[in-house]
């Protein structure tokens, strides 16, 4: 028999990071060269096990690999966000109705493992069309990965010189209508949004699901309107330094023009980062910074995840699937192990687990979906 989710107490999950496209791909649920509108929707909403999943409010649905970024790869994963979510083509026929399926948010950056190797100015002028064309709310993954590095000092450089120019993205500093993808065979560019149009345009809502007309005001990302950051550290304490000195000085950045806050989500920090954020004087405020754990917090090995499970306060908690890696170390039935936003459920139990003190799973899920709604600029009852 399958196992049955944890109960939730009727909580939602908010899902900072995931990777719907290629959790769509890995599944299986897909018509033509990428993921279908439903596809990916149905992939990140379904139950893998014999119970009922908790309800996914909406997820962030983060593209940063190359193959999905980069025409030149000729990858059939191109631009498959088009085809995952309120951009794409319409539902595969039998699919759940849009109202059952979570809103789907939108995310673009380039994984830190291979932002050294990148053409940086291309990729971020690039990046930032794919921003304004599915007005996404966030910049990410991005950071810094000197494990990836090595002991190359230049390598390193060009991390820290990428992850600048996507803060400068989140800024809404880099010019959009350089680049065109003109080598993107059968890919449809989009470029009615300008780069300099500060007027309101209709924006995907969290309260909508991805099939949805509900609609929020949308505004181009500025210094003081900047998009969240998706930052995540590997490498060991000069790396988790080097990326609060980048967070510390976007957010100097942010502020001097005129923002209130400079938001981010720290992607399973270790416990030296998440001691920087919250570290003292010097630290984060709530309202910037939240701290979002995967289902790897399950797993016994991921001992320092679980030592920051325990420290982070449960105003700072969120949860990030980052699927379809990271699933839960219980079986999810069927032989499958990737992971979904609904296996998060497994994390808020784990992590209330972790806290103890009467803390149960729907606590813990509750204060993550708020916190990500705080840090995405969407008020409770949305």
């Amino acid at each position: 028999a399958r196992p049955a989710y944890p109960d939730l107490d009727g909580a939602p999950i908010v899902d900072l990071c995931a990777h719907a496209h290629l959790l769509a791909a890995a599944t299986g649920r897909s018509r033509g060269p990428a993921g279908s509108s439903s596809s990916a929707a149905a992939a990140v909403s379904e139950s893998p096990g014999g119970s009922p999943p908790p309800r996914v409010e909406a997820i962030v649905h983060a593209v940063c690999d190359a193959e999905t970024l980069d025409p030149a790869y000729g990858s059939a994963l191109y631009r498959a966000w088009e085809r995952s979510g309120p951009f794409g083509d319409g539902d595969d026929e039998g699919a759940s109705s849009s109202a059952s399926r979570p809103s789907t948010l939108r995310a673009f950056g380039l994984s830190p493992s291979i932002a050294a190797a990148a053409d940086a100015d291309a990729t971020l002028r690039r990046l930032a069309r794919y921003v304004r064309e599915t007005r996404a709310v966030a910049v990410g993954v991005v950071g810094l990965d000197y494990d990836a590095a090595g002991g190359d000092e230049d390598a390193k450089a060009a991390q820290r010189a990428f992850l600048e120019g996507a803060t400068r993205l989140a800024r809404g500093e880099i010019n959009v209508d350089v680049e065109p993808d003109a080598s993107a065979t059968g890919a449809t560019t989009r470029s009615s949004v300008a780069a300099d149009d500060d007027d309101d345009t209709a924006g995907p809502s969290i309260a909508s699901g991805s099939g949805s007309a509900a609609t929020e005001k949308y505004r181009a990302p500025s210094p003081a309107r900047p998009l969240v950051l998706l930052l995540r550290a590997a490498g060991g304490a000069e790396a988790d330094a080097h990326l609060v000195a980048a967070y510390r000085a976007h957010r100097a950045s942010c502020l001097s023009a005129g923002a209130t806050r400079a938001p981010a989500a720290f992607l399973s920090p270790s416990p030296n980062l998440l001691g920087l954020v919250l570290g003292g004087a010097r630290s984060f405020p709530a309202g910037d910074c939240v701290v979002a754990l995967s289902c790897a917090v399950t797993h016994a090995k991921c001992a320092a995840l679980r030592e920051v499970a325990f420290d982070v306060p449960m105003d700072r908690v969120a949860l990030a699937s980052e699927c379809p890696r990271f699933a839960p170390s219980v079986s999810l039935g069927g032989g499958d192990e990737r992971s979904t936003p609904a296996a998060l459920a497994h994390a808020a139990a784990k992590i209330a687990e972790i806290k103890g003190r009467g803390m149960t799973p729907g606590d813990v899920a509750r204060a993550a979906a708020e916190n990500a709604r705080r840090v995405l600029g969407r008020g409770g009852g949305v």
